[in-house]
């Protein structure tokens, strides 16, 4: 007669092998999403943080950000050390999968 533990030992051996072919196939796959973001909200994120943003062929967005590293001031002697640091990134259409990322760049920029 069977017992209880070989019948869960061979139940988790199949959902084992199940588990890792689904995981092999979907590793293999070709099946992509597609990252995008809407505009409006890039247009506002922008103006709250006080961002220049400029727009690409109207698909890739290029943002410069800048950032306030030191500011000294002494108000006795008026003097007044600011140091900036200007960022920019770039925001672009993109396909991904589980180990890939691909942009989508119009060819003409």
């Amino acid at each position: 007669m069977v017992t209880f533990t070989c019948i869960f030992v061979i139940i988790t051996l199949i959902l084992t092998t199940l588990a890792t072919s689904f995981l092999l196939l979907s590793l293999r796959s070709n099946e992509w999403e597609y990252m995008s973001y809407k505009v409006e909200g890039v247009e506002q994120i922008a103006q709250t943080q006080n961002a220049s943003l400029q727009w690409l062929s109207g698909e890739v967005a290029r943002i410069e950000y800048s950032v306030v590293l030191e500011e000294n001031q002494e108000t006795g002697n008026e003097s007044q050390v600011t140091k900036a640091k200007n960022s920019v990134f770039y925001l672009a259409p993109a396909y991904g999968g589980i180990n890939k990322l691909c942009t989508e760049i119009p060819g003409n920029l």
